[in-house]
C-alpha cells in the first residue's frame, strides 16, 4: 500500500534527505480524520486540526514531534447537552527508513509501536488518533457541578434548581389513593 502524498496528513520528508541532524518545520491546517474520539466526544469529521510539527533526520529514520490543537464536540453525561472541549496535544514518534525497519522486524518481535516511512512518505494520522482520543474526557461535562437531569420526568435540574417530585412511601400509596377518593366525592357534593 502506498501512501497518497496529497493526503494532508501525509508529510514528505523528502527534503530532510538522510542526513542526520537535517530539520523541516510545517505548519498547517488538516481536516480532522473520521473517528478522531470516541462514542461520547470526538473532533467531528472535517472540522479543522490546527497542526505545528518539526521534523527531524536522524540515523534510523525521521523523528517527527509536534502539537495538535482542534476542538471535540460531544454531549454532557449527565445532562446531555452539547459540550466542547479544547484539544491540545503533544506526540513525538519515529518513523524508521524501511532498511532500518526491516532490521528491527529481524532482531525484535515487538512490532507494534514501530511506524515505517513509505519510500520519503510519513502518515501521522495513527499518531494523531493516539495523542487525541486518550487526551479527551472519558465523561465529559457541560460544567463539573452539573445537576443532571431528573430521574422521574428528564426535566433539566439546571433549569429548575427547585425541581422536585412528591415522594409517596409505596405503603402508604393506597391510603393516598382513598384521600384523593374522599376529596373528589366532597368536591362532587359542593
Amino acid at each position: 500500500m502506498h501512501l497518497d502524498p496529497r493526503n494532508p496528513l501525509v508529510l514528505d520528508t523528502k527534503e530532510l534527505g538522510r542526513r542526520p541532524g537535517q530539520m523541516a518545520e510545517v505548519e498547517r491546517d488538516v481536516p480532522a480524520p473520521d473517528h478522531l474520539g470516541t462514542e461520547v466526544i470526538a473532533v467531528p469529521e472535517g472540522q479543522p486540526v490546527h497542526l505545528e510539527l518539526r521534523m527531524e533526520s536522524v540515523v534510523e529514520g525521521v523523528l517527527i514531534s509536534g502539537t495538535a490543537t482542534a476542538t471535540a464536540t460531544g454531549a454532557c453525561v449527565r445532562c446531555l447537552e452539547q459540550v466542547d472541549v479544547p484539544v491540545d496535544v503533544s506526540f513525538q514518534e519515529l518513523f524508521a527508513y524501511t532498511d532500518r525497519a526491516a532490521h528491527h522486524h529481524e532482531v525484535s518481535s515487538d512490532d507494534d509501536d514501530l511506524y515505517e516511512l513509505d519510500g520519503d512518505l510519513a502518515d501521522i494520522e495513527p499518531v494523531l488518533r493516539d495523542a487525541v482520543v486518550p487526551a479527551l474526557p472519558f465523561q465529559p461535562v457541560c460544567r463539573e457541578d452539573c445537576p443532571g437531569l431528573c430521574s422521574e420526568c428528564g426535566a433539566r435540574l439546571a433549569d429548575d434548581p427547585g425541581h422536585h417530585h412528591e415522594v409517596i412511601d409505596p405503603r402508604w400509596s393506597a391510603l393516598a389513593a382513598l384521600a384523593s377518593d374522599d376529596s373528589d366525592t366532597d368536591e362532587r357534593r359542593n
